[in-house]
Order: C-alpha cells, then sequence, then structure tokens
C-alpha cells in the first residue's frame, strides 16, 4: 500500500513476501508458528445453527469476563444452555485453561441434563487442559469464528445481564465472597427471573415444560 501510495509501484502482498523471503527479511520461526496457528484454526470444529434449538444441552455456550473490584483482577466463566437459557456462573483469579477446566466440571454438575456440546470463542482459555477435558468427557468442542462475537449471543447477552442485574449493585473482594453473590445470582436466574424469550417462564420452569411434553409425546408414539 505505501510503494502504490508513495512511489507509484503497485505489487501484490505475495510478491511483496517473496520478495523479503529471497533477500531473507522474514523470521523463519515466525512463519512457521503462524502457519501452523492458521491451520489449527481452520481445522476446529463449527456448530450447526440448528443445534441451539434442538433440546437442553446440545449446544452450550461458554465465555468469560474480566471483573474489576477495589483493583484487583477477576475473571468471570459464563456458561448457558442455548434452548432452555439455564445458565451458570463462577468466577476465578485467573483466566487460565486449567481455571476453565474446574469450571466445566462445576458446570457439569450444575445442568440438569448431560452436556452434548459447547461452543466458545478462541480465547486460551478454552485450549489445553480445557479442551483435553472435553475430550475425555465425550463432550464435542466447538469453536466460534475469530472476531464473531454473534455466534455466541447467547451467552454475550447473559454476560450484559449479568453486568447490569448484579455487578451494578454488588460487589466484593476474594473470590469466596464473589462466588457467594454467583451462587445467589446463579439461583435467581434461573428459578426467578422471568425470561421474554421464554413467554416470561424462568428457565426452570421451561425446561420443566419441556420435559413434561416430551413424556406426553413419548406416551402418544408408543400407544
Amino acid at each position: 500500500m505505501i510503494l502504490a501510495r508513495d512511489h507509484g509501484i503497485i505489487l501484490s502482498a505475495s510478491t511483496v513476501g517473496r520478495v523479503l523471503k529471497r533477500k531473507g527479511l522474514y523470521d523463519k520461526h515466525k512463519s512457521r508458528k503462524r502457519s501452523k496457528a492458521a491451520k489449527r484454526r481452520q481445522q476446529r470444529l463449527r456448530a450447526e445453527w440448528w443445534m441451539k434449538n434442538a433440546f437442553p444441552g446440545c449446544l452450550i455456550q461458554v465465555d468469560t469476563k474480566h471483573l474489576r473490584f477495589a483493583g484487583i483482577k477477576f475473571y468471570q466463566f459464563t456458561a448457558i444452555d442455548c434452548f432452555s437459557r439455564v445458565a451458570f456462573c463462577r468466577v476465578f483469579s485467573s483466566g487460565s485453561s486449567k481455571c476453565a477446566q474446574a469450571f466445566l466440571e462445576e458446570l457439569k454438575g450444575y445442568m440438569p441434563f448431560p452436556l452434548v456440546a459447547l461452543q466458545t470463542d478462541n480465547g486460551s482459555e478454552f485450549l489445553k487442559h480445557f479442551d483435553k477435558a472435553t475430550e475425555e468427557e465425550l463432550i464435542t468442542h466447538y469453536f466460534s469464528h475469530p472476531h464473531c462475537p454473534k455466534e455466541n449471543a447467547h451467552v454475550e447477552r447473559k454476560i450484559q445481564t449479568t453486568k447490569y442485574e448484579l455487578w451494578a449493585f454488588k460487589e466484593a473482594h476474594t473470590t469466596v465472597d464473589l462466588n457467594k453473590l454467583v451462587d445467589e445470582w446463579n439461583y435467581t436466574y434461573n428459578h426467578v427471573r422471568p425470561h421474554q424469550s421464554l413467554d416470561y417462564l424462568t428457565p426452570v420452569e421451561f425446561l420443566s415444560r419441556w420435559n413434561e411434553g416430551s413424556k406426553d409425546r413419548e406416551q402418544v408414539s408408543t400407544m
């Protein structure tokens, strides 16, 4: 772009790359790392659109948010089931993949249905220990496309709701105290707070009605 603008010399990016390579003016190690990273991104699984509306646990979106209270940084991990909107939050002092793995273990115990698939962004916290844990638990791990937060719209919206309905009014300075607030919020969000997208039912009420409907459909199919 600079050659074209300042000197009237028009070259493609690949031509510039070949010239730099021929003159030994690029870092081979960095180039290999970027090439491998690009290949890994291409190999990552992408969720199908229909999975959000299939059944409970079919696709759960997970994301993180940075929190700061009294100058101390914390990491809020959030998960939400796209179908029922049942959600779960937890706060950690680190945003590492080890903490993401610990969050996954708590998520499995909290959700009232099996986890079939998870969808995350491409953050480092969702690689290594977290990604390995999904493989061991036979949970499919899908990745959203880079720089496409709309693909994780459900969890992005949940994080915003938590920001305006919890952290705008309360705060704490330790992970223990923050998680006490989060435990109360998890209950309120799933059992008390009506959701417009669920025809003003709570997620637990919606899930209960869906389960009852499933039993009725099974009885009809066996008659």
